[in-house]
């Protein structure tokens, strides 16, 4: 057992033959990058950030973004300041280049979600899943948008329940 929870704490989810599983992340239409001129894209973008702000004003804390507000609130001091040196910008890429591919592979998908994410509520990512993804489930754990730090044991033991 223990061998498969370290295999999946490693992101080696394929080894497991668990499929594609997205932790606390929304997904770009296929075919589009994250960030366009495209207008849905921007729709979609300009959702997130709604959904991030009504999220704030309904839990009392700031709108305004912070990085230790809206994505380390929950993970343990010593956590944060071990991967404070690891830090680095993420590639320009990601929100540049449209996905190309044509469709989802055909795995099982499974979309796992922290429960107090501030930078994408739950709320937002069901809909996501549900309208990218065509998923009816989004599965849910304590924590944030970096529940793989916060809440590591709860997630590998999520991910291998199945």
């Amino acid at each position: 057992m223990k061998a498969r929870h370290e295999a999946a704490y490693r992101g080696r989810a394929d080894d497991l033959g668990m499929g594609v599983v997205h932790v606390g992340r929304i997904e770009h239409e296929i075919g589009h990058p994250a960030v366009s001129r495209v207008p849905h894209v921007e729709v979609a973008l300009h959702q997130s950030t709604e959904a991030r702000v009504a999220a704030a004003k309904r839990h009392g804390y700031s709108e305004e973004f912070d990085l230790d507000l809206y994505f380390l609130h929950d993970v343990p001091k010593a956590v944060a300041e071990a991967g404070a040196s690891h830090q680095r910008n993420e590639a320009k890429i990601a929100f540049a280049e449209p996905c190309r591919f044509e469709r989802w592979p055909d795995v099982p998908i499974r979309v796992i979600a922290g429960r107090d994410d501030r930078f994408f509520p739950i709320e937002f990512q069901e809909r996501v899943a549900k309208e990218r993804l065509a998923l009816t489930e989004v599965e849910s754990l304590p924590g944030g948008h970096l529940v793989a730090l916060s809440h590591p044991e709860a997630l590998v033991d999520l991910l291998l329940a199945r």
